[in-house]
C-alpha cells in the first residue's frame, strides 16, 4: 500500500511587516507563504481572529484561472497557440514552461493577446511536442496548468485501398441486406458509410458496420439505397 505525505517548509518566504496609512487610504500587507505540496491554504488574522474574507474591504486573491490550455495535435509544419487567462490580486506573473523547464524565446512566442497569455509554435517538429504549461504566480501563491503538444509526421505513404466495395442488390422488404468492404493502408484506414453524403452509422439502429468495414442493414425498406463509401487514415 502506498503512503501519501504532505510537504511544507517552515518558513515564509516573505513575512508582512507594519504599515502606516492615513486614514480612508488603502493598507497592503504581503505575505509570501512557505512552498509546500500540496499548495497551503492562506488565510490572515487580525488580534488572533481571522478575518472574515468576504468583507468587502478585504482582499486576499490567489491566482485562479479564467481560461486553461487545452491539448493540441497538429501536423509537422503547422502553427499551434496554447492560451491561458488568470486573475489574481495583485495580478499574477505568468510564464510558460516545457517539460518543466522555462519556454525558450528564441524558438516560441510568447505575447498577451486579449487577456489571454498565448505560447506560439511555428512550424511545429516531433522536437515539440511535450507538456507545455501556464504558471501564474503572485505575492499570494501559486497556479499551474498544462496541456501536451502532440505533432504528426507526414509521409509519402500512398492513400488507403478499397480492396473489396459493395455490389448492387435487390432484396424483398424487411430482408437483412449485407453490403461488403475491405479496405488497407498503414495506418489502418476507418471507414464510414454515407448516404447523400451523410453518415450513417450511428443515426437508424437498424444499420451497424460489421467486422473489417462492411454495413448491416436490418428490416431493409425501400428508401434503403445506399451512397458512396468513404475510407480515409492519417
Amino acid at each position: 500500500m502506498r503512503g501519501w505525505a504532505a510537504v511544507l517548509r517552515d518558513d515564509f518566504r516573505q513575512n508582512p511587516t507594519d504599515v502606516v496609512v492615513a486614514a480612508g487610504e488603502p493598507a497592503i500587507l504581503e505575505c509570501v507563504p512557505p512552498r509546500g505540496h500540496p499548495e497551503p491554504t492562506i488565510y490572515w488574522k487580525k488580534d488572533k481572529v481571522r478575518i472574515d474574507d468576504k468583507d468587502d474591504r478585504i482582499t486576499v486573491k490567489r491566482p485562479t484561472f479564467l481560461r486553461r490550455p487545452i491539448n493540441q495535435v497538429v501536423l509537422e509544419e503547422e502553427t499551434v497557440e496554447f492560451r491561458c487567462q488568470v486573475q489574481g490580486d495583485p495580478q499574477p506573473n505568468v510564464r510558460w514552461r516545457k517539460d518543466d523547464i522555462d519556454v525558450p524565446r528564441g524558438r516560441y512566442e510568447i505575447k498577451y493577446d486579449k487577456d489571454d497569455y498565448v505560447l506560439r509554435v511555428k512550424k511545429a517538429s516531433v522536437n515539440d511536442e511535450g507538456a507545455f504549461t501556464c504558471v501564474a504566480e503572485n505575492r499570494v501563491g501559486k497556479l499551474e496548468a498544462s496541456a501536451t503538444l502532440t505533432v504528426r509526421v507526414l509521409t509519402d505513404r500512398p492513400p488507403p485501398i478499397i480492396r473489396q466495395g459493395p455490389s448492387n442488390q435487390t432484396l424483398g422488404v424487411e430482408s437483412v441486406a449485407l453490403l461488403k468492404c475491405q479496405a488497407s493502408g498503414d495506418p489502418i484506414p476507418s471507414i464510414s458509410w454515407l448516404k447523400d453524403g451523410i453518415s450513417l452509422l450511428g443515426k437508424d439502429a437498424r444499420m451497424s458496420l460489421q467486422e473489417l468495414g462492411s454495413l448491416q442493414i436490418k428490416n431493409v425498406k425501400v428508401r434503403d439505397v445506399i451512397g458512396p463509401i468513404g475510407v480515409e487514415n492519417d
